[in-house]
């Protein structure tokens, strides 16, 4: 995990019961987190979990109000599972919510393809899989955000000239107005 994640610091315990076969497993338990730290990598943004629990079923992980708060002490729910289907590919069902959330606070740095601060309240669903995960919902992006990502030259993107997501200043645009107007002088 040290490719992802970076100051990480907690408790975790866990009470588990497995039995079965390889071929068809049960497991049954309770996975405690506790006083946990952790920013993601390439964000920077550190969050806590605090006396959250996470119930497993195998397959599933069951999140039931699950809290995971940032700097700020806002916080993100999320409810749901999440499904082993194997090794590589996992099942999604889940909901998460917050409002003022501190998604990413990373400074600029030489290798850095994304940085800024970015603030957001978002009601979404997370379904599909992990290979072809299907968000649907709402999120907004404060006006006190400020976020640059980095389009490297040697990407696909800019090689292959591949579309890719475009943030675009609404107020740039030209409006259908002057779109008309343009064709009638044209």
């Amino acid at each position: 995990v040290k490719d992802f994640i970076t100051r990480a610091g907690g408790q975790v315990t866990g009470e588990f019961q497995f039995s079965g076969t390889t071929d068809a497993p049960v497991g049954k338990g309770m996975l405690y987190l506790d006083s946990i730290t952790f920013a993601l990598k390439e964000f920077d943004a550190l969050y806590r979990i605090n006396r959250q629990q996470v119930a497993i079923n195998y397959p599933d992980l069951t999140f039931d109000r699950f809290l995971l708060v940032d700097t700020a002490g806002n916080q993100l729910a999320v409810n749901g599972t999440f499904k082993f289907i194997d090794l590589t590919e996992y099942g999604l069902n889940l909901q998460a919510q917050t409002k003022n959330f501190i998604a990413l606070n990373a400074p600029r740095t030489p290798d850095s393809y994304i940085y800024g601060k970015a603030i957001v309240d978002a009601d979404v669903k997370i379904n599909g899989t992990s290979d072809a995960p299907i968000i649907e919902g709402n999120a907004f992006l404060h006006g006190k955000s400020s976020i640059h990502y980095v389009l490297s030259q040697n990407s696909d993107y800019t090689k292959k000239g591949k579309d890719g997501i475009r943030f675009v200043d609404l107020d740039t645009l030209p409006t259908l107005q002057d779109e008309i107007l343009q064709r009638a002088m044209d």
